[in-house]
Formats: C-alpha cells, sequence, structure tokens
C-alpha cells in the first residue's frame, strides 16, 4: 500500500517535472525565435547602412570634385584681384613719371625711383594673416611677383623683347635674355627677389604662348582659336554659377529645386554637355565688333531653329527623360563639321600659359 502511493507521488512529481521543462523549452524556442528575427533585422539594417555609406561616399568623391572646380577657380579670382592691386600700386608709383623702360633706363634711374617711392608702398602692396601657412604665403608671394614681372615685361621695346618667330633656346633668344633676366632683377627689387630659373621658367611660359598666337596669326587660325578659348571660357564661368546657384537652392530646401535629385542634378551641372554653346560672331551692323550668341541645342529648346543656328547635336547618352526636349524624326545638322566641333571642344590652355599671356 505504501509502495503504490509512492509511485503515485513519483509518477505526480515526473509529470510536474516535465511540464516544467516542457515549458522551459517552449519559451526557450520563443526567444531564439525572437533572437533570429531581430538577427534578421540586424543584417537587413547593416546592409541598408553599408548602401547608404557606399552611396555618401560616392557622393563625397563628386562633391569634392565639385569643390575642386571652385578651388580653381577662387585661385583665378585671387590671382585677378592680387594683379588688379598691384595694377592699382604700379599706377600710384608710376603716375608721376613716364612708362618703365627695362631696358633703357639706367640703374642708379631705377634704384632711386624705387628707393623713393617703392619702398613706401612696399608695406601696403604685400599683406598676409599671421595665422596663414608658411607655404601659402610663399605661394602667394610668388605670384605676385610674376604679376610684377609680367607687367614690367609689357613695358619693354620689341627690339628688347624675346622673339617670338625664334625657339625660347635659340641663339638669340639666349642672348636676349642675358641681358633681360638682370634688368628685371633689379627693376623688381627690392619687393621681390626672384632667381634667375625662377625667371626663366616664367620667360619661357611667356614666350611658349606667344609664340603660339604667332603661329596662329601666320596660318590664319588666330580669331578662330581665340573664340574657342573665350568659348570654354564662358561656358566653364556659367557652369560653375549654375552649380553654386543650385547647391544654394538645395541649401535652403527651396521648392523650385528639391523635386530633383541632388545628385544627378550637380552630376549634369557639371557636365559642359548640358550647357549651351556661347559663340563670339561679327556685328551685322558693326562688322568690327563681335557679339556673343547663346544657341540652344534642339533637345534644350522647343523654339531651335536650324536656319538660325546651323548646327547641332544630340543629347547625351545618360542624360535623364525630364533633361531635353523629345523630337521626333531628329538628325543632326550636316552643316555641324570638324571647324563647328573645333569651336566647341573641351579643351583649356595651360593655366600658367594663359595667366602670363594676358
Amino acid at each position: 500500500m505504501n509502495e503504490s502511493k509512492v509511485q503515485k507521488r513519483d509518477i505526480k512529481s515526473s509529470a510536474s517535472e516535465n511540464r516544467r521543462l516542457s515549458q522551459e523549452v517552449s519559451d526557450l524556442r520563443a526567444k531564439c525565435l525572437q533572437l533570429e528575427r531581430r538577427n534578421n533585422e540586424l543584417t537587413k539594417h547593416t546592409a541598408v547602412v553599408a548602401t547608404e555609406i557606399a552611396r555618401l561616399r560616392e557622393d563625397n568623391e563628386f562633391l569634392a570634385g565639385v569643390n575642386a572646380e571652385f578651388s580653381s577657380e577662387n585661385d583665378d579670382l585671387k590671382e585677378e584681384v592680387n594683379e588688379l592691386k598691384t595694377k592699382l600700386e604700379q599706377y600710384q608709383i608710376r603716375s608721376s613719371s613716364e612708362s618703365l623702360d627695362v631696358i633703357d633706363v639706367p640703374e642708379e634711374r631705377l634704384a632711386k625711383r624705387f628707393k623713393s617711392d617703392g619702398s613706401k608702398k612696399v608695406k601696403k602692396m604685400v599683406h598676409y594673416a599671421e595665422n596663414q601657412p608658411k607655404e601659402e604665403q610663399e605661394e602667394q608671394h610668388e605670384k605676385e611677383a610674376r604679376i610684377e614681372m609680367k607687367m614690367i615685361f609689357k613695358t619693354i621695346k620689341p627690339n628688347d623683347n624675346l622673339d617670338d618667330n625664334e625657339t625660347f633656346n635659340s641663339t638669340k633668344n639666349v642672348e636676349i635674355r642675358s641681358r633681360l633676366i638682370p634688368e628685371l632683377q633689379r627693376a623688381m627689387f627690392p619687393n621681390y627677389k626672384p632667381s634667375v630659373a625662377q625667371l626663366t621658367n616664367w620667360l619661357s611660359i611667356l614666350h611658349k604662348s606667344r609664340r603660339s598666337q604667332t603661329q596662329l596669326k601666320k596660318s590664319g587660325k588666330s580669331d578662330e582659336n581665340s573664340r574657342r578659348v573665350h568659348n570654354n571660357s564662358r561656358v566653364q564661368n556659367k557652369k560653375l554659377r549654375r552649380i553654386k546657384a543650385a547647391k544654394d537652392l538645395y541649401r535652403k530646401s527651396d521648392e523650385r529645386i528639391i523635386g530633383y535629385e541632388k545628385r544627378q542634378l550637380l552630376k549634369m551641372l557639371a557636365n559642359r554637355s548640358y550647357h549651351s554653346p556661347e559663340i563670339s560672331e561679327s556685328d551685322e551692323e558693326n562688322p568690327d565688333k563681335t557679339i556673343v550668341c547663346v544657341y540652344d541645342y534642339s533637345w534644350r529648346s522647343q523654339e531651335y531653329d536650324d536656319e538660325v543656328q546651323h548646327f547641332d547635336r544630340m543629347h547625351p547618352e545618360d542624360a535623364p527623360q525630364w533633361s531635353y526636349v523629345d523630337r521626333s524624326g531628329f538628325e543632326e545638322d550636316e552643316d555641324y563639321g570638324e571647324e563647328t566641333e573645333e569651336v566647341l571642344i573641351d579643351s583649356q590652355k595651360s593655366a600658367a600659359g594663359d595667366d602670363l599671356a594676358e
């Protein structure tokens, strides 16, 4: 009897333990399922974050390129400002006397002029921030020295100047340089003290640009080259202005632009193929003057007139559909040839060469 009671009690105890263990297993399974779901969510979230990081990295690289263009433009503007400041200083220094002739002016006269007038202007001509890095100060000083050299170089008589018909290292130009460089150093002292190597390099760049212009004039292509360079410059400036405006509008969440995907639009604006060419042409009423004509391509305007424009081209292959006008039966102009392409080609002169040639 007692044994039977003990067995029943053991059975009840075992059943209770089994129920407890079963419940514990169920709870653990539920927790496992919950952890699996959480893990899947984290995996998906990680993938999304990784995609977003990749997109942001790509955007950052693109915007870095845009900022590089702004930096280049800023450098040009800074140099232009410095050149204007230097011109003003030179005008103030030399307004009471005749133009400087580097070759013919005696050394005593040069020394007297720069001692009496130039020394008083030195502190006003060069201004550096106290916290500006030394390398930037040296670079700025070199730019100012180059501008000074260019201004003095323009006052030299043709007979004493480098011969554009000869190479830079020709016997004739080497002899001219042997006289010209010391005179330039004396004329620039004490404001600037360029080395012979620096002056030789600057003169080489300047001579290369002038010699190229001379050869273009001889071949009858000077006007065409000038049109090409000026067109590129105008389109480049227009491109940068539009990028600046777009970035500012996005920053202000302007309703006129927020409907467009930012990266796509900025990438389009950075591509010169999306900007209308600006061609210099003779004024019909005054043939001695030129006017700038802005031509929209047919895919840019419903009012495109082939009789007026005489040339056209297709829109970029990757252009989004909203960015162009779909014109059925489009055919590229037969008049659009190599000469027009040369005017519109995306090529730039050497920055240093253009700077010294101005």
